[in-house]
This record gives C-alpha cells, sequence and structure tokens, in this order.
C-alpha cells in the first residue's frame, strides 16, 4: 500500500503488514495526493523548490530512481491518474483564478 504522510512523502507498507518504509524524499504536490502507483514504480508531481520547477517524474521501484518527465505549470490540487498501459495521465491543475483537467496522452 503506497500513501503519503507528514510533509508529502510517499511511504509504503506490506500489505501483509510490516513496517512501513519511506519512498520518496521529494514532497508531493497538491496536499500530497498527486501521484499515480503502477506496477514498476510510481509517477508523481513533485512540488517546485530550489532545485527546480514542479515537474512530473517517475521512481522506479527497482532501482529507487527518479526521472523526470515534464515540467507542469500551475499548481496540481487533487490528483493524478496513470492509465494500465501508462500512455495517458489525469490531473487537476490550477492557477490563481481557474482551474483545468489535463489529459495528456503518449507522455512517455
Amino acid at each position: 500500500m503506497i500513501y503519503a504522510k507528514g510533509n508529502g512523502n510517499l511511504w509504503r507498507t506490506p500489505v501483509s503488514g510490516g513496517e512501513e518504509q519511506q519512498i520518496t524524499t521529494d514532497s508531493v504536490a497538491g496536499y500530497a495526493t498527486a501521484y499515480g502507483p503502477v506496477p514498476k514504480g510510481i509517477y508523481f508531481i513533485r512540488q517546485a523548490s530550489d532545485a527546480g520547477p514542479q515537474s512530473l517524474v517517475f521512481l522506479s521501484y527497482a532501482t529507487g530512481k527518479i526521472t523526470s518527465i515534464v515540467n507542469v505549470p500551475g499548481t496540481i490540487t487533487i490528483g493524478l491518474t496513470v492509465s494500465a498501459d501508462e500512455r495517458t495521465i489525469l490531473y487537476t491543475q490550477t492557477d490563481p483564478t481557474i482551474g483545468d483537467l489535463m489529459l495528456v496522452e503518449n507522455f512517455r
């Protein structure tokens, strides 16, 4: 099971029970709900920081490596989901006065 806690880092706990383990040190944008697990890893929107702008990234479970895919303008609010074939993502994006539902196809 994957979840966010504390300052927006992602954690996992085996479904069969056991100790939780932190899997990111990068905060997830959007109230820590902007992530989408897939069999080989997890996509998430990394919060903007001194290291760079807000971006869609992929964390590989096998290597632990985080790969930046694309910078994401605006502010992510709630949610991110990834299609089963990992070719389409859906997330919400807000700017100071409006909100948009973003569908991105063939992003990988």
